[in-house]
């Protein structure tokens, strides 16, 4: 009845669009594993630093409270 009525499509670019979407996201996920192999890893923070982020003293907002 579809058929008849003329509302199934043939999207013959749906296939291509498809691998297009899978090829990024495969690329998506390798950029991602280097990032954290090479970036992420072994990062590590100093304690006497985390006092001030806790107690607000590296608040962007503080600059403006003033004016």
């Amino acid at each position: 009845m579809a058929a008849e009525a003329g509302q199934l499509q043939l999207n013959a670019m749906e296939p291509v669009m498809i691998f297009s979407i899978h090829n990024a996201m495969e690329l998506l996920k390798q950029a991602v594993g280097t990032f954290t192999r090479t970036c992420v890893v072994g990062v590590q923070s100093e304690p006497k630093e985390q006092h001030g982020f806790r107690n607000g003293a590296h608040d962007p907002n503080r600059l403006r409270r003033g004016s």
